[in-house]
């Protein structure tokens, strides 16, 4: 038979453990209460810290959508270039009587072009 032994404990070595937890940038209410008491005026700095923070990381993702978008519009505006430009040297090539080297062009435009397509799609099919 096997008894555990039976302590008693005085009521006055109770102890009490709590604890809180929170997320984010903002303690709760009574937190916030706690602190601007400990330290007056800590409750209006740590929201300016957290309306700072905010301000921030907006400011950063507008950046980043811009960059996105700039970069986006350079790649289109450089493909396009390319293709405008390899375009005039087939033409030029037919008129100057070089239908070999205007084929090439031309088979080179369509191999880059099908390239980017089928990239595109094969990194569309992995983002969803």
């Amino acid at each position: 038979m096997n008894t555990k032994p039976q302590t008693q404990i005085d009521s006055s070595e109770q102890i009490i453990v709590s604890r809180q937890q929170f997320s984010g940038p903002i303690p709760p209410p009574e937190a916030l209460k706690q602190y601007d008491i400990v330290v007056p005026g800590l409750a209006e700095r740590i929201m300016k810290m957290a309306e700072n923070e905010a301000a921030s990381r907006l400011r950063n993702d507008d950046k980043l959508v811009d960059n996105i978008v700039r970069s986006s519009f350079l790649g289109i505006f450089f493909a396009f270039a390319s293709v405008v430009l390899l375009a005039a040297l087939a033409c030029l090539a037919l008129i100057n009587d070089y239908p070999v080297v205007a084929s090439g062009t031309v088979v080179i435009i369509a191999s880059v072009a099908g390239m980017f397509i089928l990239f595109r799609n094969r990194k569309n099919k992995n983002n969803v």
